[in-house]
């Protein structure tokens, strides 16, 4: 409750700051130009977005799940996130795939983890080729892009490290943990991930969800942006669009709901300014995107969350209960 009740002024904060700052009477004149038509292929290429990230989540289970469940764990999932604090939506899709399949929460962790390493990556990468190609070029984007390939590299370092070294890292981390008294406590609770991730992190295995990752991004969400844009009537280069989506994904990567919709707000205002744009335009467009992904994924969420439990019932399974808690969801085992 503490905590979302702090998300919650830290939105309220940072989106009143916003507002002070800018000429709101450019909201009325842009909002004369929408056009809620757009509204019906932007819920297309939300589900089409959706469908492709349920496929690489699917993958990255090692298909050990039916594809029907990867699928609703991901629209249910996705959904939450709007909602709940803490990335509870992520914790929501370990706990629902725990459920309807035989995978153990390590398993499932180092899958999102995976997942997770995939998206930072990728859109990092794109947030650093449209800087090039819309040509901004400044002290802070060339620190930008030193600092975010450094990080990528350290990143994809790291993963080969645990996968050639992973025994010894194991041994070190043992050895650290044994110093504070904490040898058991990682034994028991942090040793068997860094197995599962040394154990997945095969080529093989990430050639597809790579792909998958880029298709996500570039011809899912990113239609999706445009199509936002064109319902508001601003008119921005493909480019543009990747900065745009690539400020928002940064701004809301750690934080979740309630305190992620102030820093999805300054972020993706901060792209539109950084472009030479109206800031007034960007705050707009900032709130046209992030009502109408709240709206449509909540109702995704919340229509599909129903069905699962109708559906569980329906298959004699007894009532799935979901906590919060990470030490709940993660480090028990509970018996189905």
């Amino acid at each position: 409750m503490k905590r979302i009740l702090f998300g919650t002024v830290v939105s309220v904060a940072a989106l009143g700051f916003l507002f002070s700052k800018l000429d709101l009477s450019e909201f009325a004149k842009i909002q004369e130009r929408w056009d809620p038509i757009y509204l019906i292929p932007f819920c297309i290429s939300s589900a089409w977005g959706l469908l492709l990230f349920s496929w690489r989540w699917y993958l990255l289970m090692g298909k050990q799940i039916r594809f029907r469940y990867a699928l609703l764990s991901s629209f249910i999932g996705v959904g939450a996130n709007m909602f709940l604090p803490a990335r509870g939506g992520d914790i929501f899709r370990l706990y629902f795939c725990k459920k309807e399949s035989s995978l153990q929460y390590p398993a499932l962790v180092t899958a999102l983890f995976i997942e997770k390493v995939l998206d930072f990556s990728f859109i990092f990468s794109a947030g650093i080729c449209a800087l090039m190609f819309l040509g901004i070029k400044d002290e802070s984007s060339d620190f930008f892009f030193i600092v975010s390939s450094l990080v990528i590299a350290g990143i994809f370092l790291s993963l080969i490290l645990v996968r050639f070294l992973n025994e010894t890292i194991i041994s070190i981390l043992t050895w650290i943990a044994s110093l504070f008294g904490k040898k058991e406590w990682f034994d028991h609770k942090l040793a068997h991930y860094i197995r599962d991730l040394g154990n997945f992190l095969v080529l093989k295995r990430f050639i597809l969800p790579t792909f998958l990752t880029a298709l996500t991004w570039l011809i899912g969400y990113a239609l999706s942006y445009g199509i936002l844009l064109e319902l508001v009537r601003i008119p921005m280069s493909y480019p543009g669009i990747v900065l745009i989506m690539f400020a928002g994904a940064v701004g809301v990567m750690i934080p979740s709901a309630p305190s992620g919709a102030g820093v999805f707000h300054a972020s993706v205002t901060s792209s539109f300014v950084l472009m030479g744009k109206n800031a007034s335009e960007g705050l707009f467009y900032a709130t046209t995107v992030h009502l109408a992904q709240f709206i449509l994924q909540s109702v995704f969420a919340v229509i599909l969350y129903l069905y699962w439990i109708v559906d569980r019932k329906k298959r004699g399974l007894g009532k799935a209960e979901f906590s919060l808690k990470e030490s709940e969801v993660i480090g028990v085992e509970t018996a189905e």
